[in-house]
């Protein structure tokens, strides 16, 4: 095993000191992919003292990798065409501005970015459990590092200006004092408000009514659903090697391409890959993919995660940050020759000569030449107009000036060292899968009785149960129900509305047609409930309206149910056929026939009476919630009773007022009473108990 082998291992050992000193020694002898994709992931290495080695390791072994595959020219991939899916936030080329020497004072600023994003390309928010692996919070971080890249001669005085350093945590200035060859001089940061700098706009649209205005992805149980799938990516800056890619679940089938504007799309291995080489500033590109989802069940569908991953070589292209001065000092000479004109004494031609002695090209910025107030030459030369090469002269227009002895004059000239400035930004973008709910409901209708009287005024309790099964909340519901011939709508006092166990008073309700106290027609009673219906929750609607109907008739009730979703989609329409359990109402032509009948006799002892109460239902129809009731006289108390569990007591005037309730009396059902009761003084009147009510 070689020695870079043994580092790579080392990287990942539990001591800190250990992989810190790895991630160095790396960085001094490290040329292999392998050896910087191992520093790459050390760069997220929880210890900052190991985090900060490896990326600053990171930038040598790219260096050193992008010499030996392009013959020294710094910007160039040595990766192949396979290793480019397996990379990640690798930092690729990058926009230079080249010397014509390879040698220079090199000024790198290189900024990563990871996080994780919504579909309409807005920030995601973190929520409680999320794993930061699969949904890494939104977060960039830079480092600035300034290099001699000479093998010879040092660099000193070096100060750099930073333009916008204000969504990092950057000085606008820095000075460092001197550079020796191959020295470099490295600065972290961080970028705050990542949020306002992102460079790639993007959103994904799942629509799942496509053919209507408003786009949704609900999903509606039993229906096979078309769907689209646009996906738009819009550059903030020139991005470059656009990788997207979207897991597809299993419940989209039948998945096509539709449309591509730019780059090349594909379905590969259960994933939608689409490649962008390069997208402009501000420029937009669309992908357009249908398919075909089949709602089976009411289980929340889930949309499949993305990943979005590109570089740009753009100054600032996550903080805007942008070096707009630099300079630096090295070796260098500079004299003026003066010559005395041979015909002309005391008259002396002279030039500045500018020796530059350094293996570095300079740039040259100002230069002035005086006496006293006497100025022969000055330049302020723009950036980039003269530039003097290693080992190279620059000289001056001659001037002519009078002096008697040896002309002496004030020089100034300012120069740096020509500065390389790079910018690197890689980023690797989650986009979270959202969820897919299914809209669904169920309802039933009945009737508190299955018959009543023909030509008998009856109310007919009634109620509608409507219970959202689906996995979307409805935010209002309306229920239609319909009024045969015969029925008189409920008035409004005789309407009850239940969300759970609440009883609300949050709806509307109206008739279709408004003349409710014409039986001869038939009526929509609408009742509109302006609430949020959760999932499971259960909506009662309880009224009684009156119907007087002719022998031998039978009603069916049938209603439809128009919930409103809470999120963006069509509303859901249920008919009669497809949920309600219809009630049914028979009316029969019955007259009732009861005997009734009452005895009082003396007990067994003074003072106590024995009474009898006879009920029986002779009619040709079941008899419901019978109450018979009697009166024990005032001045006598109650002994027992056979029937004291359905009887309650009520005082009155006359004595104590006593009722028995039965649920129903059979036909041809006897009923007997019978109870004791005894006089409390020695004056009663006992032929008050003859008195009997019904």
């Amino acid at each position: 095993m070689s020695e870079v082998d043994d580092l790579i291992k080392d990287l990942k050992n539990d001591d800190k000191k250990v992989k810190q000193r790895a991630a160095e020694r790396l960085g001094e002898i490290g040329e292999t992919v392998e050896a910087l994709r191992a520093l790459q992931e050390a760069s997220d290495d929880r210890d900052r003292g190991t985090k900060n080695k490896a990326k600053a390791a990171v930038l040598k072994v790219q260096e050193r990798i992008d010499r030996k595959s392009s013959g020294g020219a710094w910007g160039s991939s040595s990766f192949s065409d396979d290793d480019s899916d397996e990379r990640q936030l690798e930092i690729t080329s990058a926009t230079e501005r080249k010397t014509e020497s390879e040698d220079a004072l090199r000024m790198m600023l290189v900024e990563t970015q990871k996080g994780t994003i919504n579909l309409d390309g807005s920030i995601y928010e973190p929520q409680e459990g999320d794993d930061s692996e699969e949904r890494p919070t939104i977060d960039a971080t830079g480092q600035f590092s300034i290099k001699n890249t000479g093998e010879t001669d040092r660099i000193w005085d070096i100060d750099v200006s930073i333009n916008e350093p204000g969504l990092t945590n950057l000085e606008k200035e820095y000075h460092v004092n001197e550079l020796a060859p191959q020295e470099e001089w490295i600065q972290e940061y961080d970028i705050k408000d990542i949020q306002e700098s992102l460079t790639i706009g993007f959103s994904e649209v799942i629509d799942t009514f496509p053919d209507t205005e408003e786009s949704s992805n609900v999903l509606v149980y039993g229906q096979s659903m078309q769907t689209n799938l646009i996906y738009i990516m819009r550059g903030e800056k020139e991005l470059l090697d656009i990788n997207f890619s979207k897991e597809l679940p299993v419940h989209f089938s039948d998945v096509s391409i539709q449309r591509v504007s730019l780059g090349d799309a594909a379905i590969e291995e259960g994933s939608l890959v689409w490649k962008i080489p390069k997208l402009g500033k501000g420029e937009e590109a669309e992908l357009k993919v249908t398919c075909l989802i089949t709602v089976e069940d009411i289980e929340i569908k889930r949309t499949g995660k993305a990943q979005i991953s590109f570089y740009s070589d753009q100054e600032g292209a996550f903080s805007s940050l942008d070096v707009y001065g630099s300079d630096g000092l090295v070796r260098n000479y500079s004299y003026i020759e003066a010559d005395e004109i041979e015909d002309r004494p005391d008259h002396w031609n002279c030039k500045l000569v500018f020796n530059n002695r350094s293996e570095f090209p300079v740039e040259l910025r100002d230069v002035k030449i005086s006496r006293g107030d006497e100025v022969y030459i000055m330049h302020e030369f723009r950036s980039g107009d003269v530039f003097v090469e290693s080992n190279t002269t620059w000289e001056s227009e001659v001037w002519t000036t009078v002096d008697e002895d040896l002309p002496r004059f004030e020089k100034n000239v300012y120069f740096t060292v020509k500065p390389e400035i790079l910018y690197k930004a890689s980023s690797e973008i989650t986009v979270v899968d959202t969820e897919m709910r299914v809209a669904n409901v169920k309802a039933s209708k009945s009737y508190g009785i299955e018959e009543v009287d023909s030509y008998r005024e009856t109310q007919i309790p009634t109620t509608i149960e409507v219970q959202n099964i689906g996995s979307l909340a409805f935010s209002t519901l309306t229920i239609k129900d319909h009024l045969p011939r015969k029925f008189l709508p409920a008035d409004s006092d005789n309407i009850s509305v239940k969300v759970g166990d609440e009883e609300i008073t949050d709806y509307e309700v109206s008739y279709e047609p408004n003349d409710i106290e014409d039986a001869d027609k038939e009526h929509e009673m609408i009742v509109k409930i302006n609430r949020e219906i959760s999932p499971e929750e259960i909506t009662s609607l309880k009224y009684s309206p009156t119907l007087k109907a002719e022998p031998d008739s039978e009603f069916t009730g049938v209603a439809e149910i128009t919930a409103e979703l809470a999120e963006p989609g069509p509303n859901l329409v249920r008919e009669v056929e497809d949920w309600l359990t219809g009630a049914t109402i028979n009316v029969v032509h019955a007259r009732k026939a009861i005997t009734f009948g009452k005895t009082v006799n003396p007990g067994a002892e003074a003072g106590i009476y024995e009474i009898q109460i006879i009920y029986k239902n002779r009619g040709n129809k079941v008899l419901n919630d019978v109450k018979i009731r009697d009166i024990v006289p005032e001045g006598f108390s109650l002994l027992d009773d056979n029937m004291s569990d359905l009887a309650d007591d009520e005082s009155v005037p006359e004595g104590n007022k006593r009722t028995w309730t039965f649920d129903s009396v059979e036909i041809d059902q006897e009923i007997e009473i019978n109870y004791r009761m005894q006089g409390e003084s020695d004056e009663f009147e006992a032929g008050k108990a003859q008195t009997s009510i019904l």
